[in-house]
């Protein structure tokens, strides 16, 4: 009791190193258009490299306001992250390899 594993003391002391990520591999999934899905599907079929929609990202974070400093933050960080967004309408995972 109130002792800490080997594991669980180097995590404090050293902390969890963060991986950059260079891709990004995409899922879609709307409802009620399965051919519009697999169309969708077909064209992120493989991960794309963030190096190459770098310049949309750096256009969609300025026009709503966020600083594009983020951007660089989630490419050095961002490394096995995942997102999902699910809604009635549609399911979209995002992962950053």
């Amino acid at each position: 009791k109130g002792r800490l594993s080997p594991e669980e003391a180097y995590e404090l002391i050293y902390g969890i190193k963060s991986r950059k990520t260079n891709y990004a591999y995409m899922r879609i999934k709307i409802k009620d258009h399965k051919f519009v899905s697999g169309f969708v599907n077909l064209l992120f079929f493989f991960p794309l490299p963030l190096g190459l929609i770098k310049p949309i990202v750096y256009k969609v974070l300025n026009e709503n306001g966020i600083d594009p400093s983020f951007y660089k933050i989630i490419r050095e960080c961002g490394g096995g992250s995942q997102i999902k967004v699910k809604s009635s309408e549609a399911i979209v995972n995002i992962r950053l390899i």
